[in-house]
């Protein structure tokens, strides 16, 4: 696995939380453009202190995503939630999946998942539509949007 250093050669977009930027990009073995999983602080603190929030252990997560199968159709989903959308409204106008009625994937466990999606899945931590906490991740099916609603 290797770090993308030419941004031609990556999806342009960067993961987001609030609009802020949390990570970086980099291609697996299979060339799927991932997020690199980084630690999430909570608040507008800077991190240097108290702020990181530590996940709890789950063997499964309650998932909402958006799957978008164009990029360009993807950036104007996040742009629908940059506005202020709710996570499930912007899912339900925009995914192009089964998961079409409000984004929902429901309870999944690390098997049900693949390879790097599964790895970034895990590191988020709980959020609501009317408040994601979001990553971008490009797999082979696409473009996805997701978010995590509980974890158990």
């Amino acid at each position: 696995m290797k770090c993308i250093e030419d941004e031609s050669q990556a999806c342009r977009s960067e993961p987001r939380i609030g609009g802020e930027s949390r990570g970086k990009w980099r291609t697996d073995d299979e060339h799927a453009l991932v997020l690199l999983p980084v630690l999430l602080h909570s608040g507008g603190d800077s991190g240097d202190g108290d702020g990181g929030k530590e996940l709890k252990v789950a063997n499964s997560l309650k998932l909402r995503h958006c799957l978008c199968e164009k990029q360009s159709k993807s950036l104007e989903a996040l742009a629908k939630i940059k506005e202020g959308v709710s996570f499930d409204k912007v899912c339900a106008e925009f995914s192009e999946d089964k998961a079409r009625q409000g984004g929902s994937l429901g309870w999944m466990t690390r098997q049900q998942m693949m390879g790097d999606f599964q790895n970034v899945c895990f590191t988020m931590p709980v959020s609501t539509c009317a408040a994601p906490i979001y990553r971008e991740i490009k797999t082979k099916f696409g473009y996805h949007i997701v978010i995590v609603e509980d974890r158990k």
